[in-house]
């Protein structure tokens, strides 16, 4: 069903209204609380998905660059250099 949900959705599952969440939680004998908490979860998909971790720093390398786009700033001082080991069977 999760599936099938985020197809409709475009990936984009949104937050039911309360009012939709109380209906269902009545119909289905479970807890308005509960039902909050599952479609909450299902917006923070990113978080569970695995992080790729960088196994060699090497060094910081200066950047120092700013920008402002839709009235917010955003500046980059310096990037992580670092060797990424990929693994391939054919090697």
């Amino acid at each position: 069903m999760i599936k099938q949900r985020k197809e409709i959705s475009n990936n984009n599952p949104g937050f039911p209204p309360f009012e939709s969440i109380s209906k269902w939680a009545e119909n289905y004998e479970l807890y308005e609380d509960f039902l909050k908490a599952v479609f909450g979860t299902l917006l923070s998909e990113e978080h569970f998905k695995p992080m790729v971790e960088p196994i060699d720093f090497r060094k910081h390398i200066a950047v120092l660059k700013s920008i402002e786009k839709d009235e917010l700033f955003y500046t980059l001082t310096s990037i992580r250099h670092t060797v990424m080991l990929v693994w391939s069977p054919l090697i």
